[in-house]
């Protein structure tokens, strides 16, 4: 593990707590803070930096629950480990509760302790371990992001999708990021709340596709791209043409690219919507329902639309080794979409064992930190 991560414990065992706090230091952490009071642990985290908090749920005072929703209001932005020896059902409500919170969670511990499941966290990557320092004074406004989108601020990051039975990359997903003058490259949850506000999502993507292809024309991009595009976009009646249009002025196949529906918009059929996606599929594009099962209407999208790939929403993903709801309900998409002939990516695949998993379900492709972060492309390209 990465020796210089700063760990936080909190269990009202004191027993365990120092069991668990020595072997930290014995895998090589330097910095760990013990404390058998939750309310110890909320007032030093609220005047230090940490980057994971292993949380017991089950404490007197205060439990984890009300904790970690303290700690959400604290602006606490680091990673979390949950502790219990709860039924499973218990310890996934709290980890969907924490959903929208601005920390991650990645995972739990069933108490007693298992050496294997502390040596899974251990060795995540260095980057989901050690957590950037929140960037309070980032204050951006809407005139800033109109200039962005006029001047080329806004740029595409690339993550890789990896075949799980070649383990090679197959393709990538465009990830929009605002290249700052001042503050630096800015990650999406700086300025979607703008794009959405202001209804700017069209914009947006022109920006991002038309960087894709400025990619592809200068020989540094060689992947299938998937673009990620609002449900409200597709109800454009000439956005298909206008695509395609696009494709054929710069000698660009469209099967090229995979446009990707968020599932979290409602869903409202219409006629421009099913217009464009025929006419996307018919000219070869590829089409893909993102987030599968966390939105609305999943299986009636499914039975009317063209997708020809269904992408696992990252919720389901992370945690399914030790939930088995979650991971009877990514079995059950699995074997759905093997029926209907659809391709399966999986996101948001963290660790090894996740992995193996997902291959044995019969998943076609891997997106996560396990294998690629997202990466400009002067770093995409140096991957051999």
């Amino acid at each position: 593990m990465n020796e210089h991560a700063s760990i936080v414990i909190v269990d009202d065992n004191l027993l365990q707590l120092t069991l668990l706090e020595r072997t930290l230091k014995r895998k090589g952490a330097s910095t760990v803070h013990g404390f058998v009071s939750g309310y110890d642990a909320l007032s030093w985290m609220a005047q230090h930096h940490a980057d994971i908090l292993f949380c017991d749920l089950k404490m007197p005072e205060i439990d984890g629950i009300d904790m970690l929703i303290a700690l959400d209001k604290q602006g606490f932005t680091g990673n979390v480990v949950i502790l219990s020896a709860m039924e499973q059902s218990v310890t996934a409500t709290v980890r969907a509760m924490c959903d929208n919170f601005g920390f991650n969670v990645i995972g739990q511990l069933t108490k007693p302790y298992e050496q294997q499941q502390l040596d899974s966290f251990l060795a995540l990557p260095t980057q989901i371990l050690q957590t950037p320092q929140k960037a309070d004074n980032v204050i951006v406004s809407e005139a800033d992001l109109l200039i962005a989108l006029a001047e080329g601020q806004i740029q595409n990051f690339y993550q890789p999708l990896v075949d799980f039975d070649s383990n090679i990359i197959v393709g990538v997903e465009a990830l929009a990021r605002w290249h700052h003058p001042q503050f630096g490259v800015l990650s999406p949850a700086v300025f979607m709340p703008i794009i959405e506000r202001c209804n700017l999502s069209l914009e947006l993507f022109d920006t991002v596709f038309g960087n894709a292809i400025t990619d592809i024309q200068e020989g540094q991009l060689a992947y299938q791209v998937s673009l990620n595009v609002e449900h409200s976009n597709l109800q454009f009646a000439r956005f298909s043409d206008e695509f395609l249009a696009r494709c054929l002025e710069h000698d660009i196949a469209p099967s090229k690219f995979t446009i990707e529906i968020t599932e979290g918009d409602s869903y409202h059929d219409s006629v421009e919507l099913f217009r464009n996606l025929s006419k996307l599929r018919l000219n070869g594009v590829g089409v893909s329902i993102d987030d599968f099962g966390t939105g609305f209407s999943s299986l009636q999208k499914l039975s009317a639309l063209p997708f020809n790939e269904i992408k696992i929403d990252r919720s389901f993903v992370q945690g399914l080794i030790n939930e088995p709801k979650k991971n009877q309900i990514v079995y059950f998409i699995c074997a759905l979409a093997k029926s209907l002939d659809i391709n399966v990516v999986a996101e948001g695949v963290e660790d090894k064992a996740t992995w193996n998993t997902l291959k044995n379900y019969g998943v076609n492709v891997c997106q996560g930190f396990y294998r690629y972060r997202p990466m400009p492309i002067q770093d995409l390209a140096l991957i051999p």
